[in-house]
Protein backbone atom coordinates (compact mmCIF):
# COMPACT_ATOMS: atom_id res chain seq x y z
CA UNK A 1 0.00 0.00 0.00
CA UNK A 2 3.01 2.31 0.06
CA UNK A 3 4.93 3.67 -2.86
CA UNK A 4 8.55 4.42 -1.95
CA UNK A 5 9.65 7.86 -3.03
CA UNK A 6 12.95 9.51 -2.17
CA UNK A 7 12.83 11.92 0.74
CA UNK A 8 9.12 11.44 1.48
CA UNK A 9 7.06 10.21 4.37
CA UNK A 10 4.15 7.90 3.56
CA UNK A 11 1.04 8.74 5.57
CA UNK A 12 -2.44 7.24 5.49
CA UNK A 13 -5.09 9.95 5.24
CA UNK A 14 -8.84 10.32 5.49
CA UNK A 15 -10.94 12.69 7.56
CA UNK A 16 -8.08 13.90 9.76
CA UNK A 17 -5.39 16.50 9.23
CA UNK A 18 -1.73 16.02 8.49
CA UNK A 19 1.35 17.78 9.72
CA UNK A 20 2.56 18.69 13.18
CA UNK A 21 0.69 18.47 16.45
CA UNK A 22 1.41 21.51 18.62
CA UNK A 23 0.53 20.91 22.24
CA UNK A 24 -1.87 23.39 23.90
CA UNK A 25 -2.34 25.31 20.64
CA UNK A 26 -5.29 23.56 19.06
CA UNK A 27 -6.18 20.34 17.26
CA UNK A 28 -3.86 18.04 15.39
CA UNK A 29 -2.58 19.38 12.15
CA UNK A 30 -1.51 22.80 13.39
CA UNK A 31 2.20 23.34 13.55
CA UNK A 32 5.40 25.22 13.01
CA UNK A 33 8.77 24.53 11.47
CA UNK A 34 11.15 23.16 14.05
CA UNK A 35 14.26 21.99 12.25
CA UNK A 36 13.85 19.15 9.79
CA UNK A 37 11.96 16.66 11.97
CA UNK A 38 8.24 16.37 12.35
CA UNK A 39 6.79 17.02 15.78
CA UNK A 40 4.37 15.16 17.99
CA UNK A 41 2.59 16.04 21.24
CA UNK A 42 3.86 14.93 24.63
CA UNK A 43 2.11 14.80 27.97
CA UNK A 44 4.51 17.41 29.31
CA UNK A 45 3.42 20.03 26.75
CA UNK A 46 6.68 19.98 24.80
CA UNK A 47 7.20 19.53 21.08
CA UNK A 48 9.16 16.34 20.45
CA UNK A 49 10.57 14.74 17.30
CA UNK A 50 8.05 12.46 15.64
CA UNK A 51 8.55 8.78 16.33
CA UNK A 52 8.89 6.75 13.13
CA UNK A 53 6.57 3.78 13.42
CA UNK A 54 7.05 2.45 9.90
CA UNK A 55 10.21 1.89 7.90
CA UNK A 56 12.89 4.54 7.89
CA UNK A 57 11.75 7.68 6.13
CA UNK A 58 8.08 6.98 6.84
CA UNK A 59 5.53 8.13 9.41
CA UNK A 60 2.32 6.17 9.74
CA UNK A 61 -0.97 7.54 11.01
CA UNK A 62 -4.46 6.08 11.09
CA UNK A 63 -6.31 8.31 8.63
CA UNK A 64 -8.48 5.99 6.60
CA UNK A 65 -7.79 3.89 3.55
CA UNK A 66 -5.98 6.36 1.32
CA UNK A 67 -2.24 6.95 1.26
CA UNK A 68 -0.68 10.38 1.10
CA UNK A 69 3.04 11.09 0.72
CA UNK A 70 4.37 14.13 2.52
CA UNK A 71 7.84 15.66 2.48
CA UNK A 72 9.36 15.62 5.95
CA UNK A 73 10.20 19.30 5.89
CA UNK A 74 6.67 20.63 5.48
CA UNK A 75 3.83 21.84 7.69
CA UNK A 76 0.24 23.00 7.14
CA UNK A 77 -0.23 26.66 6.34
CA UNK A 78 -2.91 26.77 9.05
CA UNK A 79 -2.31 28.06 12.57
CA UNK A 80 -4.35 27.62 15.73
CA UNK A 81 -6.26 30.91 15.25
CA UNK A 82 -7.50 30.45 11.68
CA UNK A 83 -11.10 29.93 12.79
CA UNK A 84 -11.05 33.34 14.49
CA UNK A 85 -10.22 35.19 11.28
CA UNK A 86 -11.05 33.20 8.16
CA UNK A 87 -14.07 31.60 6.51
CA UNK A 88 -14.62 27.87 6.95
CA UNK A 89 -13.61 27.35 3.32
CA UNK A 90 -10.23 29.05 3.70
CA UNK A 91 -9.63 27.22 7.00
CA UNK A 92 -10.21 23.94 5.17
CA UNK A 93 -7.84 24.85 2.33
CA UNK A 94 -5.08 26.01 4.67
CA UNK A 95 -5.28 23.03 7.02
CA UNK A 96 -6.25 20.15 4.74
CA UNK A 97 -5.21 20.90 1.17
CA UNK A 98 -1.93 22.81 1.21
CA UNK A 99 1.36 22.76 3.04
CA UNK A 100 4.34 25.05 3.46
CA UNK A 101 7.66 23.66 2.21
CA UNK A 102 11.23 24.61 1.35
CA UNK A 103 12.31 24.31 -2.29
CA UNK A 104 14.68 21.42 -3.00
CA UNK A 105 16.91 20.89 -6.05
CA UNK A 106 14.04 19.38 -8.06
CA UNK A 107 11.83 22.40 -7.36
CA UNK A 108 14.59 24.76 -8.45
CA UNK A 109 15.20 22.78 -11.65
CA UNK A 110 11.50 22.64 -12.53
CA UNK A 111 11.27 26.43 -12.42
CA UNK A 112 14.38 27.13 -14.48
CA UNK A 113 12.33 28.27 -17.50
CA UNK A 114 9.83 30.33 -15.52
CA UNK A 115 9.98 32.24 -12.25
CA UNK A 116 13.36 31.80 -10.61
CA UNK A 117 13.36 29.90 -7.33
CA UNK A 118 16.33 29.47 -5.01
CA UNK A 119 17.17 26.45 -2.87
CA UNK A 120 15.45 26.66 0.52
CA UNK A 121 12.93 29.28 -0.59
CA UNK A 122 9.53 28.87 1.05
CA UNK A 123 6.59 27.89 -1.12
CA UNK A 124 3.05 26.57 -0.79
CA UNK A 125 1.90 23.43 -2.56
CA UNK A 126 -0.96 20.98 -2.84
CA UNK A 127 -0.21 18.24 -0.34
CA UNK A 128 -1.98 15.55 -2.39
CA UNK A 129 0.17 15.72 -5.51
CA UNK A 130 3.42 16.81 -3.87
CA UNK A 131 4.91 13.36 -4.50
CA UNK A 132 4.03 13.33 -8.22
CA UNK A 133 6.69 14.14 -10.81
CA UNK A 134 6.40 17.82 -11.68
CA UNK A 135 5.22 16.99 -15.21
CA UNK A 136 2.27 14.96 -13.85
CA UNK A 137 0.84 17.64 -11.56
CA UNK A 138 -2.12 19.80 -12.54
CA UNK A 139 -1.41 23.48 -13.15
CA UNK A 140 -0.57 25.72 -10.19
CA UNK A 141 0.17 22.81 -7.90
CA UNK A 142 2.63 25.03 -6.05
CA UNK A 143 3.56 28.67 -5.75
CA UNK A 144 6.42 30.73 -4.39
CA UNK A 145 5.01 34.09 -3.24
CA UNK A 146 7.49 36.93 -3.57
CA UNK A 147 6.59 38.17 -0.08
CA UNK A 148 4.40 37.14 2.83
CA UNK A 149 1.93 39.89 1.87
CA UNK A 150 1.25 37.99 -1.38
CA UNK A 151 0.52 34.57 0.16
CA UNK A 152 -3.23 35.19 0.01
CA UNK A 153 -3.15 36.18 -3.69
CA UNK A 154 -0.99 33.17 -4.56
CA UNK A 155 -3.31 30.77 -2.76
CA UNK A 156 -6.41 32.19 -4.47
CA UNK A 157 -4.83 31.33 -7.84
CA UNK A 158 -4.24 27.77 -6.65
CA UNK A 159 -7.88 27.60 -5.53
CA UNK A 160 -9.04 28.87 -8.89
CA UNK A 161 -6.87 26.67 -11.13
CA UNK A 162 -5.57 23.62 -9.30
CA UNK A 163 -7.77 21.69 -6.89
CA UNK A 164 -10.65 21.06 -9.29
CA UNK A 165 -8.16 19.40 -11.66
CA UNK A 166 -5.82 17.69 -9.19
CA UNK A 167 -5.77 13.92 -9.81
CA UNK A 168 -4.35 13.24 -6.36
CA UNK A 169 -7.17 14.90 -4.42
CA UNK A 170 -9.33 12.27 -2.61
CA UNK A 171 -13.02 12.24 -3.46
CA UNK A 172 -14.15 13.25 0.04
CA UNK A 173 -11.82 16.27 0.00
CA UNK A 174 -13.00 17.18 -3.49
CA UNK A 175 -16.64 17.11 -2.39
CA UNK A 176 -15.92 19.20 0.71
CA UNK A 177 -13.92 21.66 -1.38
CA UNK A 178 -16.90 22.16 -3.66
CA UNK A 179 -19.41 22.43 -0.82
CA UNK A 180 -17.47 25.00 1.19
CA UNK A 181 -16.43 27.01 -1.85
CA UNK A 182 -20.10 27.61 -2.60
CA UNK A 183 -20.68 29.27 0.78
CA UNK A 184 -20.54 33.06 0.96
CA UNK A 185 -19.26 33.44 4.52
CA UNK A 186 -16.49 36.00 4.85
CA UNK A 187 -13.60 36.30 7.23
CA UNK A 188 -13.06 38.85 9.97
CA UNK A 189 -12.82 42.56 9.23
CA UNK A 190 -9.02 42.57 9.47
CA UNK A 191 -8.40 39.14 7.94
CA UNK A 192 -5.91 40.45 5.35
CA UNK A 193 -3.55 41.45 8.13
CA UNK A 194 -4.03 37.99 9.67
CA UNK A 195 -2.53 36.33 6.58
CA UNK A 196 0.66 38.28 7.21
CA UNK A 197 0.68 37.74 10.98
CA UNK A 198 0.05 34.00 10.69
CA UNK A 199 2.96 33.69 8.23
CA UNK A 200 5.22 35.45 10.71
CA UNK A 201 3.97 33.09 13.40
CA UNK A 202 5.34 30.21 11.33
CA UNK A 203 8.71 31.97 11.13
CA UNK A 204 8.43 33.31 7.59
CA UNK A 205 10.45 36.42 6.70
CA UNK A 206 10.81 38.44 3.49
CA UNK A 207 14.25 38.48 1.84
CA UNK A 208 15.59 39.52 -1.58
CA UNK A 209 15.50 35.80 -2.46
CA UNK A 210 11.84 35.45 -1.55
CA UNK A 211 10.31 34.07 1.67
CA UNK A 212 12.60 32.13 3.99
CA UNK A 213 12.16 30.54 7.42
CA UNK A 214 13.94 32.16 10.37
CA UNK A 215 13.52 30.43 13.72
CA UNK A 216 14.84 33.47 15.59
CA UNK A 217 12.25 35.68 13.89
CA UNK A 218 9.56 33.18 14.88
CA UNK A 219 10.56 33.37 18.55
CA UNK A 220 10.75 37.16 18.43
CA UNK A 221 7.29 37.41 16.84
CA UNK A 222 5.78 35.20 19.57
CA UNK A 223 7.32 37.42 22.27
CA UNK A 224 6.20 40.64 20.55
CA UNK A 225 2.67 39.29 20.08
CA UNK A 226 2.39 38.37 23.77
CA UNK A 227 3.60 41.83 24.77
CA UNK A 228 1.15 43.54 22.41
CA UNK A 229 -1.77 41.55 23.78
CA UNK A 230 -0.83 42.42 27.33
CA UNK A 231 -0.56 46.12 26.44
CA UNK A 232 -3.92 46.25 24.64
CA UNK A 233 -6.20 44.75 27.24
CA UNK A 234 -9.56 46.49 27.24
CA UNK A 235 -11.49 47.79 30.25
CA UNK A 236 -12.88 44.28 30.74
CA UNK A 237 -9.49 43.39 32.24
CA UNK A 238 -10.35 45.51 35.29
CA UNK A 239 -13.91 44.22 35.58
CA UNK A 240 -14.71 41.00 37.37
CA UNK A 241 -17.45 38.49 37.95
CA UNK A 242 -20.97 39.72 37.32
CA UNK A 243 -19.84 42.84 35.47
CA UNK A 244 -18.56 40.64 32.63
CA UNK A 245 -21.63 38.39 32.36
CA UNK A 246 -24.58 39.08 30.04
CA UNK A 247 -27.00 36.49 31.43
CA UNK A 248 -28.24 35.86 34.97
CA UNK A 249 -30.07 32.94 36.55
CA UNK A 250 -33.41 34.75 36.25
CA UNK A 251 -33.07 34.72 32.44
CA UNK A 252 -33.24 30.93 32.42
CA UNK A 253 -37.02 30.95 32.95
CA UNK A 254 -37.81 33.46 30.22
CA UNK A 255 -35.81 32.18 27.21
CA UNK A 256 -35.02 28.87 25.57
CA UNK A 257 -32.39 26.63 27.14
CA UNK A 258 -30.39 26.89 23.92
CA UNK A 259 -30.20 30.70 24.04
CA UNK A 260 -29.37 30.66 27.74
CA UNK A 261 -26.49 28.17 27.34
CA UNK A 262 -25.24 29.99 24.22
CA UNK A 263 -25.11 33.40 25.92
CA UNK A 264 -23.49 31.84 28.98
CA UNK A 265 -20.37 31.28 26.85
CA UNK A 266 -19.66 35.00 26.40
CA UNK A 267 -18.33 37.90 28.37
CA UNK A 268 -18.45 41.64 27.97
CA UNK A 269 -15.60 43.14 25.91
CA UNK A 270 -14.62 46.55 24.59
CA UNK A 271 -13.34 47.65 21.19
CA UNK A 272 -9.55 48.08 21.17
CA UNK A 273 -7.48 50.33 18.86
CA UNK A 274 -6.33 47.44 16.66
CA UNK A 275 -9.98 46.45 16.04
CA UNK A 276 -11.01 49.86 14.68
CA UNK A 277 -10.63 48.86 11.03
CA UNK A 278 -12.98 48.18 8.13
CA UNK A 279 -16.63 48.59 9.07
CA UNK A 280 -15.61 49.25 12.69
CA UNK A 281 -13.44 52.24 11.79
CA UNK A 282 -16.17 54.74 12.70
CA UNK A 283 -16.91 53.07 16.06
CA UNK A 284 -15.74 54.80 19.20
CA UNK A 285 -12.85 53.31 21.12
CA UNK A 286 -14.06 51.05 23.96
CA UNK A 287 -17.46 50.47 22.35
CA UNK A 288 -18.97 47.58 24.37
CA UNK A 289 -19.61 44.21 22.82
CA UNK A 290 -19.40 40.54 23.71
CA UNK A 291 -16.86 37.81 22.98
CA UNK A 292 -16.30 34.08 23.35
CA UNK A 293 -15.02 33.75 26.91
CA UNK A 294 -12.61 30.96 25.94
CA UNK A 295 -10.94 33.10 23.29
CA UNK A 296 -10.98 36.15 25.53
CA UNK A 297 -9.08 34.25 28.21
CA UNK A 298 -6.42 33.51 25.57
CA UNK A 299 -6.27 37.11 24.39
CA UNK A 300 -7.62 36.34 20.93
CA UNK A 301 -9.31 38.78 18.58
CA UNK A 302 -11.17 38.42 15.27
CA UNK A 303 -14.41 36.51 14.68
CA UNK A 304 -14.71 35.65 18.39
CA UNK A 305 -15.64 39.27 19.32
CA UNK A 306 -18.87 41.03 18.36
CA UNK A 307 -19.78 44.71 18.50
CA UNK A 308 -23.43 45.36 17.62
CA UNK A 309 -23.85 49.00 16.64
CA UNK A 310 -27.62 48.97 17.20
CA UNK A 311 -30.06 46.97 19.30
CA UNK A 312 -31.74 45.52 16.21
CA UNK A 313 -28.47 43.89 15.08
CA UNK A 314 -28.01 42.00 18.35
CA UNK A 315 -29.87 38.79 17.28
CA UNK A 316 -27.71 38.58 14.15
CA UNK A 317 -24.54 38.85 16.20
CA UNK A 318 -25.81 36.08 18.48
CA UNK A 319 -26.21 33.83 15.43
CA UNK A 320 -22.61 34.67 14.49
CA UNK A 321 -21.59 33.65 18.01
CA UNK A 322 -23.14 30.22 17.48
CA UNK A 323 -21.14 29.78 14.27
CA UNK A 324 -17.95 30.79 16.05
CA UNK A 325 -18.41 28.38 18.97
CA UNK A 326 -19.05 25.55 16.51
CA UNK A 327 -15.57 26.11 15.07
CA UNK A 328 -13.74 27.46 18.14
CA UNK A 329 -10.61 25.44 18.96
CA UNK A 330 -10.79 26.44 22.63
CA UNK A 331 -14.47 25.79 23.37
CA UNK A 332 -14.82 22.46 25.26
CA UNK A 333 -16.24 19.58 23.23
CA UNK A 334 -19.00 18.91 25.75
CA UNK A 335 -20.23 22.50 25.37
CA UNK A 336 -20.22 22.16 21.58
CA UNK A 337 -22.19 18.92 21.80
CA UNK A 338 -24.71 20.46 24.21
CA UNK A 339 -25.22 23.45 21.92
CA UNK A 340 -25.70 21.20 18.87
CA UNK A 341 -28.39 19.19 20.64
CA UNK A 342 -30.15 22.23 22.10
CA UNK A 343 -30.05 24.03 18.76
CA UNK A 344 -31.61 21.00 17.07
CA UNK A 345 -34.42 20.95 19.60
CA UNK A 346 -35.02 24.69 19.42
CA UNK A 347 -35.12 24.58 15.61
CA UNK A 348 -37.95 22.05 15.77
CA UNK A 349 -40.04 24.13 18.14
CA UNK A 350 -38.80 27.59 17.20
CA UNK A 351 -41.25 30.36 18.15
CA UNK A 352 -40.18 34.01 18.20
CA UNK A 353 -42.03 35.71 21.02
CA UNK A 354 -41.96 38.79 23.18
CA UNK A 355 -39.94 36.99 25.88
CA UNK A 356 -36.94 36.67 23.57
CA UNK A 357 -37.31 40.26 22.45
CA UNK A 358 -37.33 41.36 26.08
CA UNK A 359 -34.21 39.28 26.74
CA UNK A 360 -32.28 41.03 23.96
CA UNK A 361 -33.45 44.36 25.37
CA UNK A 362 -31.95 43.37 28.72
CA UNK A 363 -28.69 42.19 27.12
CA UNK A 364 -28.42 45.49 25.26
CA UNK A 365 -28.90 47.33 28.53
CA UNK A 366 -26.27 45.22 30.28
CA UNK A 367 -23.80 45.95 27.51
CA UNK A 368 -24.22 49.66 28.02
CA UNK A 369 -24.15 49.83 31.83
CA UNK A 370 -21.25 49.25 34.21
CA UNK A 371 -23.11 46.53 36.11
CA UNK A 372 -25.86 44.26 34.87
CA UNK A 373 -27.63 44.54 38.23
CA UNK A 374 -28.56 48.09 37.33
CA UNK A 375 -30.88 46.73 34.59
Amino acid sequence: GRVPYAGLDTVAVGEGRLGFDVVNQGPAGRGVFGGSALARPSTSGQILPSKLTATRGERQESRGGEVHKVHKDSVPLATDEDENWLSEFLCFVRSDLVEVFRANKEDVASRINSKKVVFGQVGIRCRYCASFPHCDRASRSSCFPSSISRIYQSLTMMIRDHFSNCTGLPNDSRRRFGQLKGKTAQGATDSKRYWIDSAKKLGMVDTPQGILIDDDAKSKYAADEAAARAAEKGPEASEQGDDLLLVVDQDKHSISEYLFVLMSQVQKVYLTPSERVGNRKSMELETPGFGCRYCCSAGRKGLCRFFPARRRTLPTKVKDLHDHLRRCTLCPDDIKQQLRELFRRSSQTRVQDEREKSFFDRVWGRLHTSSQHQV
